[in-house]
């Protein structure tokens, strides 16, 4: 039994092994009729045309902006559908929000372009999605802060103080008000 399913997973591999073969070839000379390189199956001869007819490359191009206004014609590349009427304004939120991070905070129409292109020539289009975490730390300074303005800005969690100085109040005689320089970390991290 052990060499039965030894024998049966090799036979599979190389089964495997010959189509990822054919499938490389087939594109390889997808690509060459993409780029009007027929050479392969029309060496060129000495004193004929060397004239290329470039159909291939016209009907990818020609059914590019037809595939393009079928996936980004509308505002909603995504759209969520409410599972029952008071997941409706949920669904609208997550469609705003996926459709803003994929066209707005990446380059959704040409990651678009890119795949349908690919699996077009090369008969699968791949789309690489993660999850990139990003934080900044961002200053903030403060002047002329009263007492209370000082402790509500300390007491924030997330805040951290580096500088301060406290002086004595133009505005105010007998008064210290305070200068503040603050940092605080954000989170920017999305998906690309």
């Amino acid at each position: 039994d052990d060499l039965r399913a030894l024998v049966e997973t090799q036979h599979f591999a190389a089964l495997g092994a010959i189509d990822a073969t054919t499938l490389s070839s087939e594109r390889a000379r997808a690509m060459e009729y993409y780029l009007g390189n027929v050479t392969r199956d029309i060496p060129s001869e000495d004193g004929k045309s060397s004239a290329v007819s470039m159909d291939v490359t016209d009907t990818v191009e020609g059914l590019m902006p037809q595939l393009m206004e079928i996936f980004c014609g509308t505002d909603d590349v995504v759209q969520f559908d409410p599972v029952g009427p008071e997941d409706v304004e949920a669904a609208q939120q997550e469609t705003d929000y996926t459709n803003h991070v994929f066209m707005n905070r990446n380059p959704g129409f040409l990651v678009l372009y890119s795949m349908i292109k690919d699996a077009l020539l090369q008969k699968v289009g791949i789309v690489k999605v993660w999850w990139e975490k990003r934080e900044r730390i961002e200053r903030e300074t403060y002047t002329d802060k009263t007492d209370d303005e000082f402790a509500l800005i300390a007491s924030q969690p997330d805040i951290q103080i580096v500088e301060h100085t406290e002086k004595d109040s133009t505005e105010y005689p007998g008064m210290k008000v305070h200068d503040i320089v603050v940092e605080q970390t954000k989170d920017y991290s999305c998906a690309q």
